[in-house]
Parts: C-alpha cells; sequence; structure tokens
C-alpha cells in the first residue's frame, strides 16, 4: 500500500530557562547540531554564586550556635545529677539544640538550593538533536519558565506521519485475520519514496496508529519510524540530511501478501 506521508523530528522541545537572569553568552551556531549536555546559553552566575556564599556562611553560623547548645546541654546533664541547676534550665538548652539542629538542617537545603540555581544558570541541551534561531541575544533579561530562548529537535529517528483509510485498515485486519498479514504493528515494514524519485535506502517500521477513524476525513492517524541518513558523513548538519521535518515523501508498506499474488 502507498500513503503520502510528512516527515516529523521524534522529539521537538521548546528551551526555557529554569531561573531567572541576564544572558551572558549565546554557545551555539542557530542551525546546528548539539548534543546532550553541551552549553546553549549561560544566564549571569554571579547573583547565584552570592546566594550559595550566603547560604554557606549562614550554615557556619548555625552550626557554630548548634555546636554551642550540644556542650550547654552535656553540661547541664552533668549540673543536675549534682543539683546545681533546675530541669527547667536542661529543657531551655535541649529546646535551643533542637532548633539550631532544625536550622542548620534548613541552611543545607538552601545550600542545595542554591547549588541547583548556580546549575540552572547553565542552559544544556536535554538530548542530541538540532538547535533552531536563538529568540534571545546577549543582554537579554529571561524569566524562568516563561521565556522561550530556542528550539531543539531531534531528527534521528524521524517520524513520517500518514493517515489510513477506513477501507485499508479494513485490508490490513482482512489479511491479519487469515494469517496472511502482520501480527503486531510493527511488524508493518516500510520504504520511503523520495522527492528526487529514489527509494530511501533505510526501511521503516510503523509504531504507531490510532485508536480512533476522523469521522471528517474518515481516516486514522498513524506514524512510521526511520532512521535518517547524511547525504554526506563529513556534513551531518540539517540541510545534510535526507529526511528534513515538513519533508512531502510517498510511503510503501508492505501489510501482508495475497495466495493468489505471483
Amino acid at each position: 500500500m502507498q500513503f503520502s506521508g510528512t516527515v516529523q523530528g521524534n522529539r521537538k522541545v521548546a528551551i526555557k530557562p529554569q531561573v531567572s537572569g541576564y544572558i551572558e553568552q549565546r554557545h551555539f551556531i542557530e542551525g546546528s547540531q548539539v548534543k546532550a549536555g553541551d552549553l546553549l546559553y549561560q544566564i549571569d552566575p554571579r547573583p547565584f554564586q552570592a546566594q550559595l556564599h550566603a547560604a554557606q556562611a549562614q550554615l557556619k553560623k548555625d552550626q557554630a550556635s548548634l555546636s554551642f547548645w550540644n556542650t550547654e546541654v552535656k553540661r547541664y546533664q552533668q549540673l543536675i545529677k549534682k543539683g546545681f541547676v533546675s530541669r527547667v534550665k536542661l529543657d531551655s538548652a535541649i529546646t535551643r539544640q533542637k532548633e539550631y539542629a532544625a536550622t542548620a538542617d534548613k541552611d543545607n537545603a538552601d545550600i542545595e538550593q542554591a547549588q541547583l540555581n548556580l546549575g540552572y544558570s547553565r542552559i544544556t541541551a536535554p538530548f542530541d538533536g538540532w538547535v533552531q534561531e536563538t529568540k534571545v541575544y546577549k543582554g537579554a533579561v529571561v524569566t524562568a519558565q516563561q521565556t522561550e530562548l530556542t528550539t531543539l529537535t531531534s531528527l534521528n529517528p524521524v517520524y513520517v506521519d500518514f493517515n489510513i483509510s477506513r477501507r485499508d485498515a479494513f485490508t490490513i485486519q482482512e489479511l491479519s485475520t487469515k494469517g496472511l498479514g502482520p501480527k503486531k504493528r510493527s511488524d508493518i515494514t516500510g520504504t520511503l519514496l523520495l522527492p528526487d524519485g529514489s527509494v530511501y535506502s533505510k526501511q521503516g517500521q510503523v509504531d504507531y496508529s490510532s485508536a480512533n477513524f476522523n469521522p471528517d476525513t474518515d481516516t486514522m492517524p498513524a506514524r512510521a519510524v526511520f532512521p535518517n541518513q547524511s547525504m554526506d558523513k563529513k556534513h551531518f548538519y540539517g540541510l545534510g540530511l535526507k529526511l528534513i521535518p515538513g519533508q512531502y515523501v510517498l510511503l510503501n508498506l508492505t501489510v501482508g501478501h495475497r495466495p493468489d499474488a505471483l
């Protein structure tokens, strides 16, 4: 069976910052390939470094107070045995000891959050892909979870979206029921006919089909997945790929065989 298909990336995400701040530098070439973990943008880290240092200093201060009250509790425990202090004094010291212990725990949490924020000032690629045009430039002030910086798309493998008519879906089901077709969806394999009329060298397979027909078109959305190839191994960038998002292709699927076919 032959279907009209459209190539799509297998993942596409808008890159947004997790902290607010001033864009200090952009570190990628627009339209280029990046690897997971590559630095895309650097937000000015100095405010976050200052927050971290302040949290660390507060922890040292509270740990000193905690150490003092730990010593006081031990001292009062000895004194109360000799009758030199009241139980109220010891209880008060224990209360202060617990307060500073809790404060030190909060300080550690503040340090962890400050370290996270400092790390978030480095905006990195979450996966391998192709980064699109930047929407902000050096000097821009960005807002956490709101400002869209750029878009990252994964192009290997790629999806080919297509629609199956009710009649074709029935034919596939009939072949499968008679043992002449695929037992499961992933058994349906296919090839692509490229715009220049050549057959794409890599085979793909169907990995998704909707559970519903669109009542307006009487078709079922479906998708095949294909490995992407570079036209030139030395040039593995967007224009060097054979399958590019938005590209129209003809998809030939092998859905079974008829017993009377030659």
